[in-house]
C-alpha cells in the first residue's frame, strides 16, 4: 500500500524537528479529523468536517474526507472531480491515497499542496527523556522539486504554516492534557464513538507492551499469515 504512494524519486523539500508532549499524547492528534473544527478552528478547521472514511489495517489506520467530490491540483488551475460520475480506473492515484495515514506505531503520512504542486509530510514521533516530552522529525516531500521563485515560496508557505498548526495547537494541547494527567485527579480517559482512531492504537500498544515474547510471534504472525509457515 505504501508502494501506491510512488514516492520513489520524490524531493525533499524540506525537514525539521519539533519537540511535543508524551509520545502517545502527539500521535493521538494523527488519529481522528474530530478535533479540526475546535482545536483548529483558527487556521484551517473550519473548512474540514468533523468526520472521516475510517479505515484500520492491523494495527495501522487511514483516515479520509467523506467526500464524493475531490480537487486535482495543478500548476495550471485546480479541478474539481465527482468521484461518484468515473470509473475506479479513471480516479487519479493522487485521489486514491489522501487523507493522513499512520504507520503504527509512529509515523504519519498526510498529503498536501504547495505552489500547486503536490506534496507529503512525513512526521516521525519518538519518545523524549522524560515522560511527558517527545520530539517528532517532519519530511515535507514533494513529487516534483519546484524551481520557480513562486513555487519555492508557496512550497514553505505551506510547510510553515504545518508547523504553526502542530506546534502552537495540536502539541501545545497535548503538552497541557498532560500536565492534567500528571496531576492524577483522573485514573481513565475514554475514548468516544467518533475517535476510533484512538482506540485502535491504545488498545494495540496495551497488547503489546503486555505481551510475552512468545505472544508476540503469535499476534504478528496473525496480522501476517506468511509468518506463520516460517
Amino acid at each position: 500500500m505504501l508502494k501506491a504512494f510512488e514516492f520513489d524519486g520524490w524531493h525533499l523539500f524540506s525537514q525539521r524537528t519539533l519537540s511535543g508532549p508524551n509520545w502517545k499524547t502527539a500521535y493521538d492528534g494523527y488519529l481522528d479529523f474530530y478535533h479540526l473544527p475546535v482545536l483548529h478552528a483558527n487556521t484551517f478547521g473550519s473548512d474540514f468536517y468533523n468526520r472521516a472514511n475510517y479505515f484500520a489495517f492491523g494495527p495501522h489506520q487511514r483516515l479520509s474526507t467523506p467526500s464524493r467530490y475531490a480537487i486535482k491540483v495543478s500548476a495550471a488551475d485546480d479541478q474539481k472531480m465527482d468521484l461518484a460520475a468515473m470509473n475506479d480506473d479513471e480516479i487519479p492515484q493522487e485521489v486514491l491515497v489522501q487523507g493522513v495515514w499512520t504507520i503504527f506505531p509512529h509515523i504519519s503520512i498526510a498529503s498536501f499542496y504547495g505552489g500547486g504542486l503536490r506534496g507529503a509530510m512525513i512526521s516521525q514521533l519518538f519518545p523524549g527523556d522524560k515522560v511527558g516530552e517527545s520530539y517528532t522529525t517532519q519530511f515535507y516531500v514533494m513529487e516534483h522539486k519546484p524551481t520557480d521563485e513562486a513555487a519555492i515560496k508557496a512550497a514553505h508557505d505551506q510547510f510553515d504554516f504545518l508547523e504553526i498548526v502542530v506546534r502552537d495547537e495540536d502539541y501545545k494541547t497535548g503538552k497541557r492534557q498532560h500536565q492534567a494527567l500528571q496531576s492524577g485527579l483522573m485514573k481513565d480517559v475514554l475514548f468516544g464513538r467518533n475517535e476510533r482512531g484512538g482506540q485502535v492504537f491504545h488498545q494495540w500498544v496495551d497488547k503489546l507492551t503486555n505481551a510475552s515474547d512468545a505472544d508476540l510471534i503469535e499476534i504478528f504472525a496473525a496480522e501476517q499469515p506468511s509468518l506463520a509457515a516460517e
